[in-house]
């Protein structure tokens, strides 16, 4: 899957961990209306799936 892909990705291309939680939100592809809430080791805490693409991207 893309997001587990894109996880590893950032876990493993973090050069600064930091203390907190990471809300995830794809703008395209098939999981374009889910949002997943994810803590630093990659374990996914909440999920949500709208019945609509999301308009807004999340920004850090």
């Amino acid at each position: 899957m893309i997001l587990e892909l894109f996880l590893q990705l950032c876990i493993t291309t973090a050069v600064v961990p930091y203390d907190g939680i990471t809300l995830y939100n794809p703008i395209n592809g098939g999981d374009a209306n889910r949002t997943v809430l994810i803590d630093n080791d990659g374990n996914q805490l909440q999920e949500w799936i709208g019945a609509y693409v999301s308009s807004e991207k999340s920004f850090t």
